[in-house]
């Protein structure tokens, strides 16, 4: 069974750091574009995989144009979010969410997820902290509610390949 939940959580993780960070970007420019570097790390604190840890290394190139405000999340099949909350807290930003996914066999996946953003004055590192609360029902059997803490850190290593000269 864990192998058919494992692949939810880290796609809404995915989105909502990202939109996140492009809500932090067109309200603020608070990140320089170019090649980013962003590494993960993620404790199952309850759940089917309770004090289970996952790390995740990936890049992305931010561009001029990510700077602009999306006026609403990605459309991906089957999941359902509300627009993201953005709330200046200091330097740093506040970002709540929640998405649902409707599964296979009437299973649905609620995530409800918390997130401070706090980009370096430098404009080149990024911290992301937070928790994500995961309830799913639908199922046959019962599933515990899993609470997940990400942190994410992110620096920006460089110019984009495909605009590098």
């Amino acid at each position: 069974m864990s192998r058919m939940l494992h692949p939810a959580p880290l796609l809404l993780l995915g989105l909502t750091v990202m939109a996140s960070l492009a809500d932090v970007r067109a309200a603020t420019s608070t990140l320089q574009p170019g090649e980013w570097h962003y590494h993960a790390d993620i404790h199952y604190r309850s759940g089917v995989m309770a004090a289970g840890d996952l790390h995740k290394d990936w890049d992305v190139c931010v561009t001029a144009s990510d700077a602009q405000l999306p006026t609403a999340m990605p459309a991906t099949p089957g999941v359902q979010c509300d627009k993201p909350t953005l709330t200046a807290v200091g330097k740093a930003f506040h970002s709540t969410m929640t998405c649902t996914v409707q599964g296979q066999a009437g299973m649905t996946s609620t995530m409800r997820e918390n997130f401070l953003i706090t980009p370096a004055d430098e404009q080149t590192r990024v911290t992301i902290d937070g928790t994500v609360h995961q309830t799913i029902s639908g199922l046959p059997v019962a599933v515990p509610d899993s609470v997940i803490d990400v942190h994410t850190t992110g620096v920006r290593t460089g110019d984009c390949a495909a605009t590098a000269k």
